[in-house]
């Protein structure tokens, strides 16, 4: 029986603590120089290396691409309003660092010697645009050029439109309000036009002032008011917090995502995937961790064992193995936040040229956040290791070959479950957080049964095989739950990287589709039943393809389900405003382009009743539903059609759209003009749309060339940030995963020294160490693939809103990957051994 050790004698105050403290570095600097903590430290200082570098770029891009979200708005936050803005906005704004400029937008005749013309202005202060670019052109239709300034006093800039219609060219003057001024350049393009009549109608831009000084702006002037500003996203959200007591029903605030359409998807598309990029570091941080704490806990045993037969309790050992610990995440979490710094300060530079974004600097607070996850990845996933080792048996030092020795319990997988819910609470998307890092549990779990299952097969070969395959075979069956454990840890790094090359892949794909390189650049407007067939002729001969001319035409609502609706019936105001206002409508016999049923029917071909296929978008806030009768006057006609089906409208699909369609016999004698959308290619543009505008100048021309164009680099500034978080996030996990690997690479060192003492030959050894690493490796890439198809498929649906496509070619390319380079590693790993006289190796401690 052991007795209890004697008690000391009576130490100072402190000295207890200090001898520990002492003995603790020691100790450390003992298994420092041996290499017995050189796996551990690896592991820990690769993986604050990838969780650094990726979530200091991915902080830095998100917050570039942020930055060119504004583009959209002009700014970054922009508050509209019917009546001028209170001047204390403007002051709390400037008060909280933001930049501000002030717009407003009005409809007025300008004139040029006899002619005259309806525009929309668009009177601007000093500093617009705060986000974004003006791109001007010396010619209607020409060369475009981008510029970050405003029209210098006395001058206007003018889209195509106003030249073609008055019959002017630059260096003319023109005739606004009270005063005369020279038209500077030809206006091809804004970052925040807007829609309704403000964006339809040809545009001026002017500045605020000379606008004041014509007498356009007064008090009780028809103006739609803005505040535009820009500034840091903390002071940005200070403001709105702040400004919130002076905003009234007046007062409509809007952000860069709603305005943005299919751009500002794409944008939150791609933080969502940095945000997961960012929670794959960590999930391979954490197997990285798990993996060489439980090798140096396997190889501290004997160690601990003996103290244990001095007399030490498990207090004090395990005490001792926690300052270890602490020295080595801490020299690790110096060391990889080095790394992960210079790492994406260099990949930055390298992309500099690629990225059209600026990015800003790193911040202090990402570093804060890597140094956090790491303590809370070591404390979470090496501690049951620490725990378990802290209780090993003093009977270890009399058969160091005892299985049970560093036995876990379920309960001791505590601490790596409050980790990771802790982690998934600190992350940026919650949700998403706990859905990956919990699944991540469930899926080791399930593949640890299933990679045992498939090693457990695999072992039933052994009586056929013969030479290294069998012994080969041998070792997988007697270390059946380690080679598991081992195998399901690789799977679950296989599946993390799979599944975010998949999102990546799918996501890409997606935008590509969603915008191919015919999209529509052109709109035409108002042309005349009279004029419809010559035009359409006219776009024919210049090589325009796919022009299809659709019916316009402008009613309001009268009656719902034979009622006349009040609008202060409808709490919605974009409700309100439509039943006081018009509308557009058109009508066809096939479900338009771009659009999607969602509910009801189309109408039959022979159909002779009025029917209405209604906007989901105009439906809800209006509160249709299917069967109502929806009653209609377009000019001095009226009509009654019964609602029929919803649909869902791509708005972001620059084809012509209308939130009402009616079926041809409900619109037969209604009066109408005609719409119609095509892509001219840039190099013919000026030309067909010089002669169409001569030939035609009533005719209305959008150009929403520049608009593709902000659009495309947009998606495309989001495919080489996924494309280039991808690439980083698999080096840098192939790096862990290869740390991990190293876990069990003691034991087989001493197991193949034996094997040669034996009489085994060299060939032998490294035969049997490829076919099992390799079968671990095939068994973790099939499992790993698996995993990848179901996470890649519930990511896609539930948060990336993108159709999954499983590839048979990924198990192939994983089950093949894994075997070959994971047996490369293992032999990799043992070949110095093999090559070394056995006695060398069994005296290693």
């Amino acid at each position: 029986m052991l007795t209890k050790r004697p008690a000391t004698l009576p130490a100072a105050p402190g000295t207890s603590l200090c001898r520990s403290l002492a003995l603790t570095w020691r100790w450390w600097l003992s298994d420092w120089r041996s290499g017995a903590l050189a796996t551990l430290f690896l592991a820990l200082a690769v993986a604050t290396g990838a969780l650094g570098a990726t979530t200091l770029f991915g902080a830095r891009l998100e917050a570039a691409l942020d930055t060119q979200a504004g583009e959209w708005l002009a700014a970054d936050l922009v508050l509209r309003s019917r009546r001028p803005l209170p001047e204390r906005l403007t002051s709390l704004a400037t008060q909280h660092g933001l930049a501000a400029v002030s717009t407003a937008e009005f409809p007025t005749v300008v004139f040029a010697g006899d002619d005259s013309l309806l525009v929309s202005i668009k009177a601007a202060g000093d500093g617009y645009p705060l986000r974004g670019a003006l791109e001007l052109s010396d010619l209607p239709f020409g060369p475009a050029t981008r510029t970050a300034t405003l029209p210098v006093a006395g001058t206007v800039w003018a889209e195509p439109r106003v030249l073609a219609a008055l019959g002017i060219e630059p260096g003319d003057e023109i005739e606004i309000g009270s005063r005369r001024l020279t038209l500077g350049a030809v206006l091809r393009h804004e970052p925040d036009r807007g829609g309704g009549f403000y964006g339809l109608a040809p545009r001026l831009l002017l500045r605020l002032d000379d606008a004041r000084a014509a007498g356009l702006i007064a008090p009780d002037s028809r103006l739609n008011h803005a505040l535009l500003l820009a500034g840091a996203p903390s002071d940005l959200a200070a403001f709105r917090q702040a400004a919130d007591p002076l905003l009234n029903g007046d007062i409509r605030l809007e952000t860069a995502a709603e305005a943005g359409g299919r751009a500002a998807r794409a944008l939150d598309q791609t933080r969502l995937y940095l945000d997961l990029a960012a929670l794959i570091a960590v999930l391979l941080a954490a197997l990285a961790v798990w993996l060489a704490s439980e090798r140096y806990a396997r190889e501290s045993q004997n160690a601990c064992a003996l103290l244990r037969c001095l007399g030490e309790s498990w207090l004090v050992i395990l005490r001792f193995h926690l300052g270890k610990m602490v020295l080595t995440a801490g020299a690790a979490l110096v060391a990889g936040t080095a790394a992960g710094y210079a790492a994406q300060a260099g990949l930055a530079k390298a992309l500099s040229g690629l990225l059209a974004v600026p990015l800003p600097a790193p911040g202090l607070a990402e570093l804060g956040w890597i140094a956090f996850y790491v303590l809370v990845l070591t404390a979470g996933f090496a501690l049951p290791h620490l725990w378990a080792l802290s209780r090993v048996p003093p009977r270890r030092v009399l058969h160091d070959s005892t299985a049970g020795d560093l036995a876990f319990h379920p309960w001791r997988y505590a601490p790596a479950v409050l980790a990771l819910l802790v982690l998934a609470a600190a992350g940026g998307e919650p949700l998403l957080s706990l859905a990956v890092l919990g699944g991540a549990v469930l899926l080791i779990a399930v593949l640890g049964l299933i990679a045992r299952a498939l090693l457990a097969a695999a072992g039933r070969f052994r009586p056929a095989a013969g030479g290294a395959r069998r012994y080969a075979l041998g070792v997988l069956a007697r270390r059946a739950r380690a080679n598991a454990l081992q195998a399901a840890a690789l799977a679950a790094g296989i599946a993390a990287l799979l599944a975010l090359g998949l999102v990546r892949d799918d996501l890409i794909a997606t935008w590509r589709l969603e915008l191919p390189a015919d999209t529509p650049n052109h709109f035409l407007l108002n042309i005349q039943p009279a004029q419809a067939g010559d035009l359409a002729a006219y776009l024919a001969a210049a090589g325009v393809a796919g022009v299809e001319l659709e019916p316009l035409a402008i009613g309001r609502i009268t009656t719902i389900n034979g009622r006349v609706p009040d609008p202060a019936d409808y709490s919605d105001p974009l409700a309100a405003s439509r039943l006081r206002g018009t509308t557009n409508l058109s009508w066809r016999a096939a479900l338009p382009p771009a659009n999607t049923l969602t509910a009801g029917r189309w109408w039959a071909a022979g159909a002779t009743q009025p029917e209405a296929s209604i906007a989901t978008t105009w439906a809800e806030p209006m509160r249709l539903k299917l069967g109502d009768v929806l009653g209609l006057k377009v000019g001095d006609l009226e009509i009654a059609a019964r609602i029929t089906s919803f649909r869902e409208v791509d708005w972001d699909s620059f084809r012509v759209n209308f939130f009402i369609v009616l079926n041809p016999a409900a619109a037969a004698e209604l009066p109408r003009q005609w719409i119609t959308s095509f892509y001219l290619p840039p190099t013919s543009a000026g030309a067909v749309l010089n002669g169409l505008a001569r030939r035609w100048p009533n005719v209305t021309i959008l150009e929403t060339t520049a608009l593709l164009d902000r659009l495309r680099e947009i998606v495309a500034q989001a495919s080489q940030a996924a494309a280039i978080v991808f690439v980083f996030t698999l080096a840098a996990g192939i790096l862990i995963l290869i740390a991990a690997l190293q876990a069990s690479r003691g034991e087989r060192q001493r197991e193949a020294a034996i094997l040669r003492t034996l009489g085994a030959t060299r060939r032998f050894v490294r035969q049997s160490v490829i076919l099992e690493y390799g079968l671990i490796g095939a068994v973790a890439g099939l499992s790993g693939a698996l995993a990848a198809a179901l996470a890649g498929a519930a990511l896609g649906h539930f948060w990336f809103e993108i159709a999954y496509r499983p590839r048979v070619e990924w198990f192939l390319l994983a089950a093949g990957g894994g075997f070959a380079a994971i047996a490369a590693t293992g032999w990799l790993g043992l070949r110095r051994a093999v090559g070394s006289a056995p006695l060398a190796v069994l005296r290693r401690p």
